[in-house]
């Protein structure tokens, strides 16, 4: 999985120098006295505090390039979480710290901002901030994996091709994180003719061909099933952008969105939060909202903590506190291996339980284990705040051994805990159901599963099941995710095979722009419902299953004008 591009380059380098140099003295404010600790901020921004005041160059540089998805020059990018009725108040501070507000997410306010590194202390002082905190970024849902034959004929869109329903006047959205390579393939692989729009801070107006491949290969694959449909072709890289990608799509009026993206640390992960609040605004507009369901099956551990005690490490098995990471069956990675670990726990309704997620590092020939990397923010109530922590780390020497624990820091109940993993490594103790991604949680979303082309019965072994969580993120099971089940591992000009439910997903949009060509006239409950009633089971299933939903995807000959409605939304079955 790839991120948002490395902004920072030898203008940032020189620019950060003298940062240190100017920080050779503790951070004063205006006003001359030591500015305050910025205890209203996640742990990631307490650390960059410190260093200021420390006024230690190198480890400035370690921080920017370790957190280089949110750094501009001399600008970090941050999320701030204002007390009710001040908003205003927050964008003066901006202002007056030399910052600049370019977004907001939407109802449940997450302000976007451009700070000065300089300033990011002083954001401590005024009242109207509220919490502050990096950005959240989607993970993209490509795992390796053996390459597999085209789908077109496994999902029965060649027969509809033949009828003449090729998508046309349909328009399919994408919203993904680059769609590098793309202008290259216009008018092969491609339309001849693409709107695009960048979302992206700084970069708004410029090209989308930047960043990822990952995205191009997803619009192969909607051209490939639907070759006349209309592209829009969204880049963002963050939740706030997310909310203005979806806005510039509903003005393009969109006939269906496509994301085969997946954030585990905005929502419980039972259809509620900010994510929902867009899919649902979407469907409410007559839209269908496809996503892809995640790759977590062997990266997603859950389980209840009923009487933790502050400073009690979580016992995974009976034996073991720890939950050690695997490298294809084996327990030492790779030199290079990126780990990308998630924690989350039921306590969105008031954020008061404070956990906390260490990732631990073992030599074969040292037993005596050594923390490389932490999450430990403090979950205190504060509006903006969520129950979730996240860390990164990249392995740099081969025969090592690495593990995650969880830490009970300041407790006084009982929760439902969650891990996730993105990339290579899988988890040792690992629990496959609910392991969704948001937005596939989401009741009004088509989530999409992904089974192999060559084998359609075969479940892809990273693809994330359902059900979706219970309210609040419990772990009693929620809303029936996913509803069908694409098509992964799948070759493209761009990207050789696109793994996992990435490719799953616009194999669905796809299917869903033939549908729309035949009956322009319906809404995503018809589609929907069009879906289900011709994708088939595995043998012997009857009803829902929380690998392929309600079957692998296959829409057949053309229906019958106006074939039976076999699915209702579970809010009125």
């Amino acid at each position: 999985m790839q991120t948002v591009a490395h902004r920072a380059g030898c203008v940032l380098l020189a620019a950060l120098l003298v940062v240190g140099a100017a920080y050779a003295d503790p951070v004063r404010s205006p006003s001359g006295h030591s500015a305050p600790n910025l205890v209203n901020a996640d742990a990631h921004l307490q650390d960059l505090c410190e260093i200021l005041r420390a006024g230690n160059s190198r480890e400035l540089l370690a921080w920017v390039g370790h957190h280089h998805d949110w750094v501009s020059g001399a600008f970090l990018q941050v999320h701030l979480f204002p007390p009710l009725e001040m908003d205003r108040v927050a964008s003066l501070a901006i202002r007056l710290y030399g910052g600049k507000q370019t977004g907001v997410g939407g109802s449940r306010r997450p302000v976007q901002a451009w700070i000065p590194l300089l300033s990011i202390p002083l954001l401590a002082i005024p009242p109207g901030v509220g919490y502050i905190r990096l950005p959240s970024i989607p993970l993209l849902h490509d795992v390796p994996g053996a390459l597999a034959s085209n789908a077109l004929m496994a999902m029965g869109a060649s027969r509809w091709h033949d009828l003449g329903y090729l998508g046309q006047g349909i328009r399919v959205g994408v919203i993904d994180l680059g769609y590098l390579g793309y202008q290259d393939l216009m008018g092969s692989e491609l339309p001849s003719s693409i709107e695009t729009g960048s979302f992206v801070d700084g970069q708004e107006g410029l090209s989308v061909d930047r960043g990822t491949r990952h995205g191009t290969a997803v619009a192969e694959i909607i051209h490939d099933v639907a070759p006349e449909s209309d592209l829009f072709l969204a880049r963002i890289a963050t939740t706030v952008d997310l909310v203005e990608a979806v806005e510039w799509l509903l003005s393009r009026e969109v006939d269906v969105i496509c994301t085969s993206l997946g954030w585990f640390d905005v929502s419980p992960g039972d259809g509620t939060g900010l994510l929902a609040d867009q899919v649902n605004r979407v469907r409410a507009e007559g839209v269908l909202w496809v996503t892809s369901a995640g790759d977590q099956r062997q990266r997603h551990w859950c389980g209840d903590w009923e009487n933790p005690l502050s400073g009690d490490y979580y016992r995974f098995t009976p034996y073991s506190l720890m939950n050690w990471l695997l490298e294809e069956g084996h327990y030492e990675l790779s030199p290079g291996t990126r780990i990308d670990a998630y924690l989350r726990w039921s306590d969105w309704a008031a954020v008061e339980e404070d956990y906390d997620l260490y990732l631990w590092e073992y030599d074969i020939e040292d037993p005596v284990p050594r923390a490389v990397a932490t999450s430990t923010d403090a979950q205190t109530g504060l509006a903006g705040q969520t129950p979730t922590e996240a860390l990164t780390y990249v392995t740099h020497e081969a025969g090592k051994l690495y593990a995650l624990s969880i830490l009970a820091h300041d407790v006084s109940r009982g929760v439902h805990l969650e891990l996730f993993l993105d990339g290579e490594p899988r988890l040792e103790t690992r629990v496959a159901s609910q392991s969704l991604a948001s937005p596939a949680d989401v009741e009004a979303s088509l989530g999409v599963a992904a089974v192999s082309a060559a084998f359609p019965y075969g479940l892809l072994a990273d693809s994330s099941m359902g059900p979706a969580k219970g309210p609040g993120g419990v772990g009693a099971p929620g809303i029936e995710q996913p509803r069908i089940a694409g098509y992964g591992d799948i070759e493209t000009a761009s990207m050789s095979p696109l793994g996992g439910s990435s490719a799953a997903a616009p194999h669905a949009a796809g299917a869903a722009a033939l549908i729309l060509s035949r009956y322009p006239g319906w809404g995503p409950d018809e589609i929907e419902s069009l879906l289900i009633e011709r994708g088939e089971p595995y043998p012997g299933q009857t009803g829902w299953d929380p690998g392929i939903g309600f079957g692998r995807l296959y829409i057949g000959d053309e229906p019958a004008p106006q074939p039976e409605r076999a699915y209702l939304p579970m809010t009125t079955r």
